[in-house]
């Protein structure tokens, strides 16, 4: 499949889509994804005490936030299988227009329930959106040009969660629902996706066979999946538990918890910048493992913190792991798999992103909510750091393998930065 490649001279045409259009188009797209959800984490307090009366609230709150997550975890297998049969603009058109009317449902719904079902429309928007734009730029980058674009857009990813985050604070400190006017943003990225976008043809049209050759290398995705899902639920403790920390610790706000958040998400912005070189000199089990390090040296900062500033601190240490999580997610995968599997192989990648977002707040009620969250910071960076350093010695040992074989052989690197 072939969609705009912004490696090749534009085409001569008149009516070709513009390469920098769609490379904007796609970076742009990638702000509304990976944070939607955490949009309107600072005014879950103010939301919690507008449902007091609800049994079960403090639950129910949480997954107002993750809810999302949920929806996009069921959906994107799907929507990925979709994309690889159909095509990957339509998707991401239709998804553009979906994330605005159901994101901003807050704004008028007066039941939980029914802000509930919005937060589940919203998260298959978010499926489509990143499932598409992440198969596009597949399509149309390869190897070190790829890893540097999907470092790109984790910045874009970052930078869209320092905006929303900071614009959710401040709207929650005029109500509750101010939060989600937010979610308009996408209608301005809708005209990009309709002028600058094209696919190739569809694999659907394509000979059957071609598709059924290509066989799925289930164990590397399995690891890839497997890292995946325990990074999103250590990560996904920062807009859950952060406004509810700073509450008890400082008795601070809405707007507070919203900055706070954002600054971690601007660290994030500014690795996911260098992801492209990391990804030239380091393997990407070893970028993995090192992100769960960082993430685990920072929540231990942020569950021993006595003061905002300290919060801030421990969340910017989280950001220089989180700023490689997403590119190298994508880019150790798009290296393992054919192209014709992309779109189902992403759609998977984006369940374990999200079904571990989902699971951490649930998992934080469920097991840690009596000790406060401090405690569930402190719980999860051992974990983290347990997992990090497990990752480490099985990178190690096949770092080890690999060495021999090109010293036998005389191997060359290939794009993945794996030993031919």
């Amino acid at each position: 499949m072939t969609a705009f490649s912004p490696l090749r001279p534009p085409c001569p045409s008149p009516t070709c889509p513009s390469p920098r259009l769609a490379a904007a188009t796609l970076l742009v797209s990638a702000t509304l994804t990976v944070m939607a959800g955490a949009t309107i984490a600072p005014c879950l307090p103010a939301l919690r005490a507008h449902f007091a009366d609800t049994p079960n609230i403090d639950l129910w709150v949480r997954l107002v936030l993750s809810l999302p997550a949920l929806a996009i975890a069921l959906s994107s297998p799907p929507i990925g299988l979709l994309i690889d049969r159909r095509g990957r603009v339509p998707v991401l058109q239709a998804s553009l227009v979906l994330y605005a009317l159901a994101g901003t449902s807050g704004l008028v719904v007066d039941s939980l329930w029914a802000l509930l079902a919005g937060r589940l429309v919203l998260g298959v928007a978010v499926a489509g959106i990143l499932t598409s734009s992440t198969a596009l730029i597949a399509d149309a980058y390869d190897g070190p040009r790829r890893a540097r674009f999907l470092g790109l857009q984790g910045a874009f990813m970052g930078f869209g969660g320092v905006l929303f985050l900071s614009l959710g604070g401040i709207l929650a400190e005029a109500g509750w629902r101010w939060p989600f006017a937010v979610y308009l943003l996408s209608l301005p990225v809708l005209p990009g996706a309709i002028l600058g976008l094209h696919d190739g043809t569809p694999l659907a049209r394509q000979p059957a066979a071609a598709i059924v050759a290509d066989k799925v290398p289930w164990a590397p995705l399995a690891r890839i999946y497997a890292v995946t899902f325990l990074a999103m639920v250590v990560f996904y403790l920062v807009p859950t538990q952060i406004p509810f920390l700073l509450q008890a610790l400082s008795g601070s706000g809405a707007s507070t918890a919203g900055l706070a958040i954002a600054a971690g998400a601007l660290v994030s912005a500014a690795v996911s910048l260098l992801y492209g070189r990391v990804a030239r000199r380091v393997g990407y089990p070893a970028i993995a493992a090192a992100s769960l390090a960082l993430l685990a040296a920072g929540f231990l900062v942020v569950g021993e913190a006595e003061s905002t500033a300290g919060v801030v601190a421990g969340l910017a240490v989280c950001g220089l792991g989180t700023g490689l999580i997403m590119p190298n997610g994508a880019q150790w995968l798009i290296t393992t798999v054919p192209a014709s599997l992309r779109g189902r192989s992403l759609g998977a990648l984006n369940s374990a992103i999200f079904l571990g977002q989902f699971v951490s707040p649930v998992m934080v009620h469920l097991f840690l909510s009596d000790d406060g969250p401090a405690h569930a910071f402190l719980v999860v960076a051992g974990g983290a750091a347990f997992a990090g350093a497990a990752l480490a010695l099985q990178a190690g040992v096949a770092d080890g393998r690999r060495r021999r074989r090109r010293t036998a052989n005389g191997g060359r690197r290939r794009d993945d930065g794996t030993e031919a």
